[in-house]
């Protein structure tokens, strides 16, 4: 994606049921980014080491997470799931629901400001 014209990547972590948990922007796609977001989300949910990780076979990711699994940062027991297109069919399903929230929410606000006045 682009940011201003600038190339950004995004990082983002989903728990089991879609939910965001963290996201990371940055303007490179390396090893130090992927340990910088990660680092983070586990910041997020803290005593709470992830089951399952599912890449999008981006060797720099595999790299850092591999990484934080021997430095201790991750749990040995950690799961690692390369799938190219998984996570982008994951993302059309939480933007999809986003989409639905918020008309909902316009919904709401509308109703509630047609009845005060």
């Amino acid at each position: 994606m682009k940011i201003k014209g600038k190339n950004a990547y995004l990082y983002k972590a989903v728990d089991s049921q879609g939910n965001t948990i963290d996201f990371f922007v940055s303007e490179h796609r390396d090893k130090d980014a992927a340990k910088k977001f990660f680092k983070k989300a586990l910041k997020v949910t803290p005593n709470q080491q992830p089951r399952v990780i599912t890449t999008a076979k981006y060797a720099a990711t595999e790299v850092a997470i591999h990484e934080m699994i021997y430095s201790g940062a991750l749990s040995v027991k950690v799961i690692l799931r390369k799938i190219k297109y998984l996570n982008k069919i994951i993302d059309l399903l939480t933007e999809r629901s986003s989409q639905y929230l918020g008309l909902i929410v316009l919904r709401l606000l509308r109703k509630q400001f047609v009845e005060s006045k």
